[in-house]
């Protein structure tokens, strides 16, 4: 259903529209029954268990003085990131000529992703 153009993919408007006239003429029953969840609700446990999970990393409760500090920690000049690329931690880490190598690569990997 997809065409290949450069190593991307795609789908033209005329294969949709023939894909979903296809999905339309399956009778509705038979795509009720193969549907695991059709009928089904999530339990209250699942929901709640799925929210906690999902609890962003503000909103654990830290005291509020502990928040303050910990934000002050990581802000501007006072983080250990502040200035630096990716490719200065490299050079520092593995000298300049595996960063090099390691800078070229990453293009590389992000040329063919696109």
């Amino acid at each position: 259903m997809t065409f290949m153009n450069k190593r991307k993919y795609g789908i033209t408007s005329r294969d949709y529209a023939y894909a979903i006239e296809l999905f339309r003429q399956i009778p509705l029953d038979h795509r009720e029954e193969k549907n695991s969840m059709f009928g089904k609700k999530h339990s209250k446990e699942s929901i709640e268990k799925k929210n906690k999970k999902s609890q962003p990393y503000n909103s654990i409760n830290f005291p509020q003085w502990l928040k303050n500090k910990l934000s002050e920690k990581s802000k501007g000049k006072n983080n250990a990131m502040f200035g630096k690329t990716f490719y200065d931690v490299w050079v520092e880490k593995y000298g300049k000529d595996i960063a090099d190598k390691k800078l070229e690569k990453y293009k590389n990997n992000k040329r063919n992703k696109l």
